[in-house]
């Protein structure tokens, strides 16, 4: 194949140097803004790889540089501005597309162009990342353990190695989410709600924990495979300090005083002030896990709770995220992905067959047997 890489940034060059490595991989075309960062970046993967400067707003030069390859990894956030501009181009030069889109917005504009894909004979998948991406298939694994399933969370741990790291749009991204208005799945329909609203949950082993909504694609596609589900919606967990900044900013950007700009502007230097240490938390120590999916329904006929995570991981966020993006090319490499349109991960794959390729690649904090990967546990929590 010939893979075109959009993006050069930390979510990027992991993609890139683990696609690289693929035998079905023949050339690699890494695609920038900045030619000084993609040559860079080509120059780590070897001699597959080549650098091209290429700005994804200008549609006729997208198409143009995407014709020649057989597919797309979009690592060009924040979405929601660059999510459907760049899916249309892919679908235009019959190009096959992956992505990172972690905005729920462009989610359900992208899958509305489903038919359009289908009819271009590409696959699409979107949201293929850690949170999105992992986190779903996550979710799929711990639905299937339920006899039924009403409630439905995923979540992830803000004082954690998922850092933003350098990437500027993951914090524009962030900032996005936890502003205005956010859909989330509540009484078994979609629903508009407000960001940054608390959510009391039982955690195994660590206990009664406050969480707090974000704006995500997994809580609006995820009820499109479970609709049993009453409520699903994505979650982070932080300290109480932590809240309240996040909480400030939101309120400045909500009442007009900052843009979302100039919010991930003061958190983006607040992170070069006082960067985030290298903290993840596995699922089997009591803390509430970096990654993870909780549920409550029924088995057996009695009321249930449990919890899914991992119990090890890629090198930092960009490992995290990029590297789900390459296990998804190399999965669509191999013939194991022959479903044409717009796809979330969990229409995608198999949790299974995804999570046990991951798992090669997840060495932190010690290597893991494939069938030791993924931590289920069960909370002694009575519920009504």
């Amino acid at each position: 194949m010939n893979v075109m890489l959009l993006g050069a940034g930390s979510m990027g060059q992991w993609a890139a140097q683990t696609v690289v490595q693929f035998d079905s991989v023949s050339r690699l075309t890494i695609a920038d803004r900045n030619l000084r960062v993609a040559q860079a970046l080509a120059d780590t993967c070897g001699p597959k790889a080549e650098a091209i400067s290429l700005d994804v707003t200008d549609q006729s030069a997208l198409q143009q540089a995407l014709r020649p390859h057989d597919v797309v990894l979009n690592c060009v956030g924040p979405y929601y501005r660059f999510g459907v501009p760049t899916l249309k181009a892919a679908i235009q030069t019959g190009c096959h597309y992956l992505d990172l889109c972690d905005d729920w917005e462009p989610t359900l504009d992208m899958l509305s162009l489903s038919a359009s894909a289908n009819e271009a004979g590409i696959t699409a998948v979107i949201g293929l990342g850690a949170s999105p991406g992992v986190s779903n298939l996550l979710a799929m694994k711990l639905a299937a353990s339920f006899d039924q399933i009403d409630r439905l969370y995923t979540g992830w741990r803000v004082e954690s190695s998922f850092d933003t790291g350098d990437s500027r749009a993951a914090i524009e991204h962030w900032v996005h989410q936890f502003t205005g208005q956010i859909d989330v799945h509540q009484n078994g329909k979609r629903q508009t709600a407000r960001p940054l609203e608390p959510v009391s949950l039982h955690y195994p082993g660590a206990g009664e924990r406050t969480f707090y909504t974000l704006g995500h694609p997994e809580a609006v596609t995820l009820p499109l495979l479970l609709p049993g589900l009453r409520e699903c919606k994505n979650l982070m967990h932080m300290q109480e300090a932590t809240y309240l900044g996040i909480a400030q900013l939101a309120a400045a950007v909500n009442q007009g005083q900052l843009t979302v700009a100039e919010a991930a502007d003061q958190i983006a230097q607040e992170q070069q002030t006082n960067p985030t240490p290298e903290d993840i938390i596995p699922g089997d120590v009591a803390e509430v896990p970096s990654l993870f999916a909780w549920g409550e329904g029924w088995i057996g006929g009695q009321r249930k709770q449990l919890a899914i995570s991992l119990t090890a991981f890629a090198p930092g966020m960009g490992g995290m995220t990029g590297i789900p993006l390459a296990v998804g090319l190399s999965l669509l490499a191999e013939g194991q992905l022959t479903k044409r349109g717009v796809l979330t991960p969990e229409a995608a794959f198999d949790p299974d067959a995804f999570l046990r390729v991951f798992s090669q690649y997840c060495t932190y904090p010690a290597p893991v047997a494939a069938n030791q990967f993924v931590h289920l546990t069960s909370s002694s929590h009575e519920t009504a």
